[in-house]
């Protein structure tokens, strides 16, 4: 499909370039609405042909950036952009410790 992320010729990880092809499918398709499930994990995974461990990593980094919100047993739900509390959540130790690093 030619509307796919080009895996092959990027200078970015390829979760960070398939982060940034969802965030664009997520602006700019007027059928993706808030509270619209993603397809899963597997089935991206199969679509884009990376591992499953690649689309968690993708979709962790739009989380944090605030498009989507993991649900457990539920799946990724697109987010409503016009909310007013759009907090960034910490996924990561490292991200954790940098930030306690930075208060000290």
């Amino acid at each position: 499909n030619s509307n796919l992320p080009d895996l092959k010729n990027t200078k970015e990880s390829k979760a960070v370039t398939i982060g940034k092809w969802l965030t664009n499918v997520i602006d700019n398709n007027k059928k993706v609405k808030p509270n619209t499930l993603l397809p899963a994990k597997p089935d991206l995974a199969y679509m884009l042909g990376v591992s499953i461990g690649t689309v968690q990593n993708a979709l962790r980094y739009i989380e944090d950036l605030g498009y989507v919100e993991s649900k457990q047993c539920i799946g990724t739900i697109v987010r409503d952009k016009n909310e007013q509390e759009q907090m960034r959540k910490l996924t990561s130790k490292r991200e954790i410790a940098i930030e306690l690093k930075v208060m000290a």
